[in-house]
């Protein structure tokens, strides 16, 4: 990856209407990312930083979307294996604990 000197990322603190709530609680429940958008690209990460300093992507958490819909998609592939999943116990519990404030 590229050192992106010119991109100007934006924080995205709310997801657009129209998410499923279990998008949103698995968005919650991975809270030590952000998603940013950088050039028309969504960025979610732990790390905005190193990811525009070009850090590999095998030493950071970071996952690049086209879209909105891609990153809904995302999150819930990612409820489906932390339900299927028994060693996520802990994943499972916040998430449902964000599921019950719904």
């Amino acid at each position: 990856m590229a050192t992106k000197p010119n991109s100007h990322p934006y924080k995205i603190t709310q997801l657009p209407e129209g998410f499923s709530c279990l998008a949103i609680a698995a968005w919650k429940t991975l809270d030590d990312r952000e998603l940013f958008e950088i050039d028309g690209t969504l960025v979610f990460t732990d790390s905005i930083e190193s990811y525009l300093e070009g850090t590999s992507l095998d030493h950071i958490c970071a996952d690049e979307f086209p879209s909105f819909a891609a990153f809904e998609k995302w999150l819930l592939a990612a409820a489906a294996d932390w339900l299927r999943d028994e060693h996520c116990a802990p994943m499972v519990e916040a998430f449902s604990s964000f599921l019950a404030l719904r």
